[in-house]
């Protein structure tokens, strides 16, 4: 798991701005004010 996060956080950053996906996940994060490499590395996590 360590290593998938290791690999994909930094991907997702690059391509997808670290969201989700989700779509209330991403509003979660954003509601928070969480930046998008704390929410890309909690859905790696999760996932």
């Amino acid at each position: 798991a360590a290593i998938a996060i290791i690999i994909s956080t930094p991907l997702n950053m690059i391509y997808w701005g670290g969201t989700t996906g989700n779509i209330w996940g991403d509003a979660v994060f954003a509601a928070m004010g969480s930046k998008g490499f704390f929410a890309s590395f909690v859905d790696e996590l999760v996932v």
